[in-house]
């Protein structure tokens, strides 16, 4: 696994093109978010799904078990956790007849699916998945997200938004990574390159996760709290 140092240095666009470090509403004092890798960074199993033959590994001659493993990583490689948690039922399905797991199972599957929705606080997905979730606490959980999403719906929408604005990054590694912000993919930056991303996140506050475009593993993630408008994310090695 391999940890690098992040830095957030949150800042307000004043006027104009002059950028100033952002200030808290009521002192005015400048304010800057860091935080660092934790040394237990995560990483997906779903990624790894596409190199499983789960009709062999499971001893089951089902034909959606042909393509399932591809539409797993390609649902968590592009986040989209509604067809993660299809692709979860499915698996558990096979799992279930055969009394077999596989490398990657079911309950992870299922796992990075309700992990995305609670990310993305999307209302439409956070209400589908409800309704595949087995387990009454994570049901549950994930219904109260759903009346925290229809209370969001009705604020304006610079209101119901934490980071609204730009995300700055320097990729300082030897690695292409894929940015996501709140399980979205804002876009990609190559190694030694810097670059800007719009965002639109929602949630109460922001979650950032870089990974390795070439094989999918996480390289930094990192939290900022507070209504922004742009970040410096400096992702170092």
């Amino acid at each position: 696994m391999r940890f690098y140092h992040i830095a957030f240095v949150a800042v307000l666009v004043a006027s104009g093109s002059s950028v100033s470090v952002a200030q808290d509403a009521s002192t005015k004092e400048a304010v800057e978010v860091r935080s660092s890798l934790s040394k237990d960074g995560k990483s997906t199993p779903c990624l790894s799904a596409c190199s499983i033959n789960f009709q062999q590994a499971l001893g089951a001659d089902f034909g959606y078990l042909i393509p399932l493993g591809s539409q797993i990583h390609a649902s968590a490689a592009d986040p989209d956790p509604v067809t993660l948690a299809v692709a979860a039922n499915s698996l558990a399905a096979a799992e279930s007849a055969t009394g077999k797991t596989a490398k990657v199972t079911s309950d992870q599957v299922m796992a990075e699916a309700v992990e995305l929705a609670k990310l993305r606080r999307d209302l439409k997905e956070l209400k589908a998945i409800a309704q595949l979730v087995s387990d009454s606490k994570t049901q549950s959980e994930l219904n109260q997200l759903v009346e925290l999403a229809e209370d969001s719906a009705t604020e304006s929408e610079e209101a119901s938004r934490e980071h609204y604005g730009w995300l700055h990054v320097d990729n300082h590694t030897p690695h292409d990574l894929r940015i996501r912000v709140d399980g979205r993919t804002v876009g990609h930056i190559r190694s030694g390159r810097s670059s800007r991303f719009r965002v639109h996140a929602h949630a109460y506050h922001n979650h950032y996760d870089a990974y390795c475009m070439d094989d999918g593993e996480l390289i930094a993630h990192a939290d900022a709290r507070g209504h922004n408008h742009d970040l410096n994310w400096h992702i170092d090695e």
